[in-house]
C-alpha cells in the first residue's frame, strides 16, 4: 500500500514537470500600440502561429485590453509566449462586439499588425508581420490604421 502511494506521488511529480519547465521557456513580449483614435471600447489582441491559423482566424491567444491606460493614442501591454514564431493582429473594437465592423465594404474600426503597417487595401500575409521569440525579451510596435 505504501509503495502504491509513493508511486502515485512520484507520478504526479513527473506529470507536473513539463508545465514547470515550459514556464521557464517563455519570453515577455512588450507590445506598443500607437495611433489609437479614442478611448471607446476595447483593444482585441490576437496571437497567431502561422498563415493557416491567421487565415482561419484561430488565434492561439486572445487578450482584451481596456483602453483606460491609453495616453496620447498610445498604450503598452505585455504578452508571455514560449519560443517560436508568432504574429500579432490587433483590432480597435470601439463598440466591444468582438468583431470588425464594416461600412460600405471598408472597416469602420482600426486594426494593426506586429512590426508592419498596412499601406494597401488587402489583408497582409502572415510572413509580413511575423516575428521570432527566443530567450531574449523584446518588443513589437503596432501602428493602428483606420480607413
Amino acid at each position: 500500500m505504501i509503495t502504491c502511494l509513493l508511486n502515485l506521488i512520484s507520478l504526479l511529480f513527473v506529470m507536473d514537470q513539463p508545465a514547470f519547465s515550459q514556464s521557464l521557456d517563455t519570453s515577455t513580449i512588450t507590445v506598443n500600440i500607437t495611433n489609437v483614435r479614442n478611448k471607446e471600447g476595447t483593444i482585441r489582441l490576437c496571437v497567431f502561429k502561422d498563415q493557416a491559423s491567421f487565415s482561419t482566424e484561430q488565434a492561439s491567444k486572445i487578450m482584451h485590453l481596456d483602453k483606460h491606460e491609453l495616453s496620447g493614442g498610445k498604450m503598452t501591454t505585455s504578452v508571455e509566449l514560449p519560443s517560436g514564431t508568432y504574429g500579432i493582429a490587433v483590432l480597435d473594437d470601439e463598440n466591444s462586439n468582438d468583431k470588425m465592423d464594416y461600412g460600405l465594404m471598408m472597416p469602420k474600426e482600426g486594426f494593426g499588425f506586429s512590426n508592419f503597417y498596412l499601406t494597401g487595401l488587402s489583408r497582409p500575409k502572415f510572413e509580413q508581420f511575423k516575428f521570432g521569440v527566443s530567450d531574449a525579451n523584446f518588443s513589437v510596435v503596432i501602428k493602428m490604421k483606420y480607413m
